[in-house]
């Protein structure tokens, strides 16, 4: 969703989420759940310069099923976050 309070201001938000279940797997992948969001914000208040921030996060959340040479069964959990952010900003000379 993007909301636009002014002419200058823009602010844009996202989420999503997945969940799989792979319940006939008796080795390998169980579950997956995979969650992200991210906000941006933009200003430009004039054709000369603008500037732009964001921040995102994405987090997958991974269970797996093994088995050892000597019969014991594994099951393995991994969570692995994945972060990103930038500030950026455009001056453009006047023409």
């Amino acid at each position: 969703a993007t909301l636009t309070p002014s002419q200058s201001w823009s602010v844009g938000m996202e989420a999503d989420w997945a969940n799989d279940d792979y319940t006939s797997s008796t080795l390998g992948l169980s579950e997956t759940d995979i969650g992200a969001y991210s906000l941006d914000i933009s200003y430009t208040p004039s054709e000369a310069w603008s500037a732009y921030a964001f921040y995102s996060n994405e987090e997958f959340d991974i269970d797996q099923n093994g088995q050892s040479i000597r019969g014991a069964t594994r099951v393995a959990d991994l969570t692995d976050p994945a972060r990103a952010t930038a500030i950026a900003w455009t001056l453009r000379a006047p023409a």
